[in-house]
């Protein structure tokens, strides 16, 4: 997207980020060959709008600041689509697990 690589989420990137997104394939050294065949979802869609998420909590940041995140980037997603997000106590009952 042309950003400066600065380690932190600042407001150009947070500017590109809310930008919408959708049919336009992540490119990676010009090419989508590399992320192709781990990610290629083309012909699938879910028709599923209402998502539920269980967070495996990391060791680097506190608790709270890691859920917090989370859900402000899910608000982020809800904001520019249909998709709403709940979370979950058990990864077996989730539909997205983050660790």
């Amino acid at each position: 997207m042309g950003l400066p690589e600065t380690g932190d989420v600042d407001r150009a990137t947070l500017n590109m980020m809310r930008k919408p997104r959708c049919g336009v394939p992540d490119v990676e050294d010009g090419t989508f060959e590399s992320r192709k065949r781990r990610y290629n979802t083309f012909g699938s869609k879910w028709v599923k709008t209402h998502l539920t998420y269980y967070l495996q909590h990391g060791q680097d940041l506190p608790r709270a600041t890691q859920e917090r995140v989370i859900e402000r980037a899910l608000q982020y997603w809800s904001e520019v689509s249909p998709l709403t997000f709940s979370r979950v106590s058990s990864p077996d009952q989730a539909d997205l697990k983050m660790r």
